[in-house]
């Protein structure tokens, strides 16, 4: 428990009790914009340095979301989705940046359960569709391209589910107003 409070996976209170963190607006946008950023890049080395049978075993990841989602599977569709995009961080051979990219989506992992709500765009297997035909095609761009678009289609979503972030410069308290004669002034 204790890694994992260090990792702020869980957050332990003074009592020594575990909890979820919940997530605010701007660490979402924050985890959104390093999951654009460096799974964007695992795309364009992807795209060419994979081989035909690692983009087929993606392509067959991509099957498993759409089946799981066809038959009202979300958990095994969510799982399934994940891998996908680690998948993609593998194929590039880079296990650093994987490794980074798994820690976000961990981080990110009690809003990857919203997926099926109302506030979010439908699933459609389309992104993923083109990102593997641009990984066949050996098109860097493309494929980045692809990627960047399906991070962003779910970030109002995750927004939505984000609590706010704290007022940076709250009102001061009456009393508190600098120059009331409190001992902080002194």
């Amino acid at each position: 428990l204790l890694r994992l409070a260090t990792e702020h996976l869980l957050v332990m209170d003074a009592r020594g009790a575990a909890s979820v963190p919940q997530l605010t607006v701007s660490q979402i946008d924050e985890i959104l914009t390093l999951r654009s950023d460096l799974e964007g890049r695992a795309a364009v080395q992807a795209a060419r340095i994979a081989s035909e049978a690692e983009i087929d075993g993606l392509a067959e990841i991509n099957l498993a979301i759409i089946e799981a989602r066809d038959s009202g599977r979300t958990r095994d569709a969510v799982r399934a989705n994940t891998l996908f995009h680690l998948e993609i961080c593998r194929l590039a051979r880079a296990p650093i940046l994987t490794e980074i990219v798994e820690g976000l989506w961990v981080r990110s992992g009690p809003l990857l359960w919203h997926s099926e709500d109302q506030i979010h765009p439908p699933w459609s297997a389309r992104p993923h569709l083109v990102l593997i035909e641009a990984l066949r095609a050996r098109d860097a761009e493309a494929a980045r391209e692809a990627m960047l678009r399906d991070v962003a289609r779910w970030s109002r979503g995750y927004r939505q589910y984000a609590v706010p972030d704290p007022d940076p410069d709250p009102e001061p308290a009456p009393g508190d107003a600098p120059g009331n004669g409190a001992a902080s002034d002194a």
